[in-house]
């Protein structure tokens, strides 16, 4: 019989269960000691009503905290919030210890961005447990900022399709375009604040990434222009400009569909050295299309 193989897939990763009594020593310990290095900051609401359950005989006995043994290191994975109710209620509580046996760093990463059984994970706590803005030397709000626009993509550059996969996944892929980002943030670098929040729109993130692959040099002064204002009357990056100012005086939640047809619009003229003497959404009952770029 042939040797079955070794899988990387969470649903086939071995652990163990065993039930603790964890005291308020013990769970300090765990925290100070075991706790995962990039774990997300602990809120002390949720630390509170799970001290104020304890203290009250509602926390249920058996509830569940997790750790990985990665090669010689134990790693507190998911239970923080629980274990820090334990510590501040000052109760030893019954506990679920599940123990995940695990092959590699990558593997902690996955794991720790996937499970959760309270506080639930979001996108910017996989970017910080990958440590995505140290790798590509990018700010959090940065990384953030690539990350929404990969999930628009994902998504099929529309808001009305759900993200699928794992946040592994989506971090694998902002991976791929640091050198784009870094492109992105140094053209818009040093434009007034009031652009600046303009330009963080997913869809504009996007946009930029996929011309700045294509045509680096001609979407760095484009992605310039725009932030900065730069141009005549009737240079499509001006009145592209003006329009998002428009939209963000507005405080108007354009749908990234919409916003996506007058990026079109202006990137289009732009790149063939046209000019606009009005800024038009692209057709929008023909596909999205972007010149020199593939999407």
């Amino acid at each position: 019989m042939p040797k079955r193989k070794k899988s990387n897939k969470l649903k086939d990763l071995a652990f163990e269960v065993a039930r603790e009594t964890i005291t308020p020593e013990l769970a300090i310990e765990y925290l100070d000691e075991n706790n995962f290095e990039r774990n997300r900051a602990i809120s002390k609401q949720v630390v509170k009503e799970y001290a104020d359950r304890i203290k009250g005989g509602t926390f249920a006995a058996g509830t569940e905290v997790v750790f990985a043994q990665v090669g010689d290191r134990l790693v507190f994975v998911d239970g923080q919030h629980r274990l820090s109710g334990v510590v501040d209620s000052g109760v030893p509580m019954d506990f679920s210890v599940k123990t995940y046996s695990l092959p590699d760093e990558e593997s902690l990463l996955r794991l720790y961005t996937t499970i959760d059984m309270g506080y639930g994970r979001t996108l910017g706590h996989a970017i910080k447990a990958y440590d995505v803005q140290n790798e590509l030397e990018l700010t959090s709000t940065e990384a953030g900022m690539i990350a929404a626009a990969i999930v628009l993509m994902e998504c099929g550059w529309t808001n009305r399709r759900r993200r699928k996969g794992e946040y592994h996944d989506i971090i694998t892929k902002v991976r791929t375009w640091g050198t784009e980002a870094q492109a992105y943030f140094d053209a818009i670098r040093g434009c007034p604040k009031s652009s600046a929040m303009m330009m963080r729109k997913a869809a504009i993130t996007a946009t930029a990434l996929v011309t700045l692959r294509a045509r680096p040099a001609k979407a760095a002064e484009f992605w310039r222009g725009v932030s900065h204002c730069e141009g005549t009357a009737t240079d499509p990056r001006r009145l592209f400009h003006f329009f998002l100012a428009k939209v963000h005086m507005e405080q108007s939640q354009m749908n990234p569909e919409v916003l996506l047809r007058y990026i079109a619009s202006a990137w289009n003229a732009w790149s063939q050295n046209r000019t606009l003497r009005v800024l038009k959404p692209h057709d929008v009952d023909a596909p999205l299309r972007l010149h020199y770029c593939k999407i």
